[in-house]
């Protein structure tokens, strides 16, 4: 064969069998050769020759004939690793000629192909390819990609299933390290709480034994998600007809039931932030007061599902209030709950608190005010005579909650409301009185009130919690510039000093509903 391949295929491998009685010395003798001038060794080749299958491809019938070309992609075989050459090619031997000796013509007999046809038998696996020259370095490496592959793989699912435990186990140990630094059963005194420690009662002591902390965590994990609450379900209904948002929304349940809260390192940056822009503004002689509407799930905690009674634990605000006295947060709960006394304070089918719900939080919220100094000492809630019911509003209409009963509670003032005038974001005016209910759909807007209790601005950061609030603070201050607190998921917040530092405010209140707990200044949400 020439060229720089050697090859042993089905055409040029021998029987050894047939090959070695070709290389006897009475198979070649002279008086062997008949008048045709071929040997008896031609004759073997021929009748090996018969016996084999005729080439059926274009490859093998073309090398039959004699046109085999080294190089030639479609002929050249697969050549097998132990007749591979390295350098040179192959010589072509010159054929005996009849009546030379035994050896001579042993020497230069051709073998007999192998047998592929008895017993129906496989023909023989073509061997490795083999290159040589400058394309043999190339060769090397490629035909190890699938091998590369396969190990890539393999360590990608090992690597995977490894980051997809540890996931599990950081959110696990996430919620189990979510106690902010104050133990568990410890009691705050009042000399540890310091912002309005005479206004509202210290914070409740964290109780030791927690259903989403340590040993509890998986049998209330295991409660929670028997009851699907995040099964993509908008809604959960509570007892008697109330209805809670799910965590549809901010991961609203989870909040309640202590599920999710801010990790010391969520609750460290939120700290950080408001206590610094709390410094700031100090430093500006602008008071602020941080006035965070409870969850109605905080406030009626008796109307949430039966399979919540033994997985609610302590919340965010419980921990933030406990870990950072420091903070001028006034809690309004205490009061809102106590207010249903008289009237409920959130409805069955709204998630917002009713407008007598927001005075009752104002009237919790007006001593804290008033102890900011004297120019706020008259800050108060508007006197009121009792409560009227006025048609709901259902929030979860879309959800199959459409009726629409008299659970609105609205106050009854003891005084007609003071005329007031309102500016909207268009600069548009119009009058009207202190018991408008301002929306946030309409800030940024401005009020000014005739004969309010104070003559003094406040800055007010809100959302939709505040329409209930509006008729006390706008009764409460001469002027009021209302901005929404534009708290986000992606955690952007309000640069209040810098508008402080504008509008050089007496007071700057931030106004938010518990669920937005769930943001972290800085910091995108879950």
């Amino acid at each position: 064969m020439n060229g720089p391949w050697k090859q042993t295929d089905e055409a040029e491998q021998g029987n050894t069998t047939d090959h070695a009685e070709a290389m006897t010395p009475s198979a070649a003798a002279p008086e062997a050769v008949g008048v045709s001038g071929t040997t008896d060794a031609d004759e073997a080749v021929r009748g090996s020759a018969t016996s084999s299958p005729a080439p059926t491809s274009r490859r093998e019938r073309r090398r039959s004939e004699g046109h085999h070309r080294p190089g030639d992609p479609e002929l050249e075989p697969q050549r097998s690793r132990s007749t591979y050459q390295s350098t040179g090619a192959v010589p072509r031997l010159p054929q005996p000629t009849p009546g030379e000796n035994a050896e001579r013509e042993a020497a230069y007999a051709v073998p007999e192909p192998p047998r592929t046809d008895v017993g129906g038998g496989l023909r023989e696996a073509p061997g490795e390819l083999h290159v040589h020259g400058p394309l043999r370095r190339f060769w090397e490496r490629i035909k190890l990609v699938p091998l590369i592959i396969l190990v890539l793989c393999v360590i990608a699912a090992v690597v995977a299933g490894i980051m997809r435990q540890g996931d599990l186990n950081a959110a696990l140990s996430g919620r189990q390290a979510a106690v902010p630094p104050i133990a568990p059963g410890a009691v705050a005194s009042a000399e540890a709480y310091p912002s309005f420690a005479e206004c509202q009662p210290a914070p409740e002591p964290i109780p030791a034994e927690q259903p989403w902390q340590g040993a509890a965590f998986a049998e209330s994990e295991a409660i929670f998600t028997e009851n699907n609450v995040s099964g993509g379900e908008r809604v959960i209904e509570g007892q008697d007809g109330w209805v809670f948002w799910s965590d549809y929304q901010w991961k609203n349940f989870s909040q309640a039931l202590g599920r999710r809260t801010l990790s010391q390192e969520e609750m460290d940056a939120w700290y950080t932030h408001y206590k610094g822009v709390a410094d700031e503004l100090e430093a500006e002689g602008i008071p602020i007061v941080i006035l965070i509407a409870p969850g109605k799930w905080d406030v009626y905690r008796d109307k949430l599902p039966t399979w919540t009674k033994d997985i609610q634990g302590s919340t965010t605000f419980d921990y933030l209030r406990a870990a950072h006295p420091d903070l001028p947060i006034i809690d309004v709960r205490d009061g809102v709950r106590a207010a249903r006394d008289k009237a409920e304070t959130y409805e069955p089918l709204n998630s917002h608190w009713t407008n007598y719900g927001g005075w009752a939080a104002w009237k919790t919220a007006a001593p804290c005010i008033q102890s900011l100094g004297e120019g706020f000492r008259h800050v108060e809630a508007p006197a009121i005579t009792s409560v009227k019911n006025e048609m709901s509003n259902s929030e979860f209409a879309q959800d199959g909650y459409s009726e629409a009963p008299k659970d609105a509670t609205t106050p009854v003032w003891a005084e007609k409301p003071s005329p007031m005038t309102v500016i909207g974001k268009d600069g548009q005016e119009k009058q009207t009185t202190s018991d408008y209910p301002a929306d946030m759909l309409e800030a940024p807007l401005t009020t000014h009130t005739e004969h309010a209790q104070t003559d003094l601005t406040a800055l007010i950061y809100r959302d939709s919690f505040g329409t209930a609030l509006a008729p006390s603070w706008q009764a409460s201050f001469a002027t009021t510039l209302q901005r929404s607190h534009g708290i986000s998921s992606d955690g952007s917040t309000p640069d209040i000093v810098a508008e402080a530092k504008q509008h050089k405010p007496d007071i700057v209140i931030l106004e938010f509903t518990e669920r937005y707990l769930h943001f972290v200044p800085g910091q995108p949400a879950q």
